[in-house]
């Protein structure tokens, strides 16, 4: 099923205490922040605080919808990189072989060095390098049957409530393959979803030019999140999820 894509738009509103725009919060400082919120290896990635409203930041809000896919090599790119979440946010890398970030689970996978390790393909800035076209040693997460996806499931009794914002990078499946990207709130009623066409490109040797991050802003919570690849196996990578 097919529901309406809401355009990926960035509402920067500066607060009053700025006395003016300083371009922070923009999407070029995304590394920076999501680096302060985010957490690597599968370590607890939860704000500290609120957030603070007399600060000199700029508050960033994604428009409720799917995020279309875009390209991405780092936490950098990370369009939930300049958000503020005054509840939690969590990354998951995958680099320490276990997929323990608080309040998510998968039905399906493992850990890809577990069982491909020469093509495992990982985000491509894992290795301190988001430059070299790949990832040698990296971890993320597959699954033998891209057609089948998988479901990562949030539990809102350990998170407290669901994320409104969750999202997940695809990093490899079949040659040429199409990707399709679904959303679910908490009575398992599909959010969004739609399936991208021509995603894959024609090769598995740890590519990451054709990675792209796919994710979903809404505000009544998402229950779950599932991806699937048309052909060949599937990998993902970078799931993150905040509130």
């Amino acid at each position: 099923m097919k529901l309406r894509i809401a355009p990926f738009l960035l509402v920067i509103f500066a607060l009053a205490a700025c006395g003016g725009g300083d371009g922070k919060g923009s999407t070029g400082d995304a590394g920076a922040q999501s680096d302060a919120q985010a957490s690597d290896g599968g370590q607890d990635g939860a704000l500290t605080d609120g957030g603070d409203a007399g600060s000199d930041a700029a508050m960033v809000v994604l428009e409720p919808g799917i995020i279309a896919p875009t390209p991405y090599l780092s936490s950098a790119d990370s369009p939930f990189g300049p958000v503020n979440f005054p509840s939690y946010f969590h990354l998951e890398d995958f680099e320490d072989g276990l997929l323990n970030t608080p309040g998510v689970s998968a039905d399906v996978g493992v850990n890809a060095k577990q069982s491909y390790p020469s093509i495992a393909d990982s985000v491509d800035g894992d290795d301190g390098d988001a430059t070299d076209g790949t990832c040698t040693g990296c971890d993320d997460w597959f699954y033998s049957s891209g057609a089948t996806g998988i479901n990562f499931t949030f539990d809102s009794s350990v998170l407290g409530q669901y994320p409104t914002h969750a999202g997940i990078v695809w990093t490899d499946g079949g040659y040429n393959c199409s990707v399709t990207f679904t959303a679910y709130d908490a009575n398992d009623d599909v959010i969004y979803s739609d399936t991208f066409e021509g995603i894959g490109d024609n090769s598995n040797n740890r590519e990451t030019a054709e990675d792209r991050f796919f994710g979903v802003v809404s505000p009544v919570g998402v229950k779950r999140l599932f991806i699937s690849n048309t052909g060949g196996g599937i990998e993902v990578d970078h799931l993150q999820y905040g509130r």
